[in-house]
């Protein structure tokens, strides 16, 4: 039995109009989203977050009008009928903004949409990824120019240019995938029992990096540095100062489950789990 996905998205995507310096913001499956102002947590606001309920919404309101326009589609209308029925139980997991008007979200049992008007309108995305089975659409990320998308079952897309479409890759890892991180042609996904798989020519070839660790990596960022740095939904913190060629524990006096982290600046990583959220040091 699959378990239902729950996570929380966390990134740098939140903008307002006076400034130009993206706010750490994150929402979780029950739209409720927290966005700090001033980028270091002192100010924090939240508030039921729209987004993800819309986001469904267009999604079941595309694919059902898509069922009605196409004469004697049932595979289409039958699919409209299943994301009705399961409505908004299904999250979005991951979302991935190129600017302010163009952007993904992927999720639950391969939901996936795009937006090209800042999320006024949204457009249905599954089409144009191999993904048969509905599986779960955990990490969406342009890394190096490429667009990646990463999931269940060692599912890892990224985008063909010519034709638009998502082509699977092969790795040597089967399992689920919960994040990815990159720099220039550099690309590394990671996922359950520590796993790590790392491409150094922008997702042609993979081979897996060993982490030490046994427990579900669940987010990544770069920090200040340009280092990559992962966290675990036992508290591990990963860093890497080879572009993800190897990782490096680091010392907590007191770990805690994350599934999500971004850089604060400087010397500093910002943490967030079922426990909340903290800064934590990082020299």
């Amino acid at each position: 039995m699959r378990k239902q996905a729950r996570r929380l998205w966390f990134g740098d995507w939140s903008r307002d109009q006076e400034s130009p310096v993206p706010h750490p913001a994150a929402a979780d499956e029950s739209d409720t989203v927290v966005i700090s102002p001033d980028g270091e947590g002192d100010d924090v606001q939240s508030g039921p977050g729209r987004g993800v309920g819309i986001a469904i919404a267009v999604a079941l309101l595309f694919l059902l009008g898509f069922a009605l326009s196409s004469s004697g589609d049932d595979k289409w209308l039958a699919e409209a009928k299943r994301f009705a029925a399961q409505g908004a139980e299904n999250p979005f997991l991951d979302v991935w903004f190129d600017d302010a008007r163009n952007g993904i979200v992927v999720g639950a049992f391969g939901l996936a949409l795009r937006t090209g008007d800042g999320g006024a309108t949204w457009a249905p995305l599954m089409h144009a990824i191999d993904n048969p089975k509905a599986l779960h659409l955990y990490a969406v990320r342009r890394i190096g120019g490429e667009l990646f998308i990463a999931g269940e079952q060692g599912l890892l897309f990224k985008l063909e240019r010519d034709s638009g479409r998502f082509a699977a890759l092969t790795l040597p890892y089967a399992g689920t995938l919960f994040g990815l991180i990159g720099k220039d042609r550099v690309v590394v996904a990671h996922g359950l029992r520590g796993n790590v798989v790392r491409s150094a020519d922008a997702g042609r070839t993979w081979q897996s990096v060993p982490t030490g660790v046994g427990v579900g990596l669940t987010a990544s960022a770069l920090d200040e540095r340009g280092r990559m740095v992962i966290v675990s939904q036992a508290g591990h913190v990963l860093v890497s100062s080879d572009l993800g060629a190897s990782f490096a524990p680091l010392k907590l006096e007191r770990p805690t489950p994350a599934s999500a982290v971004v850089s604060a600046g400087p010397g500093a990583l910002v943490v967030a789990g079922p426990r909340g959220a903290q800064i934590l040091p990082l020299a």
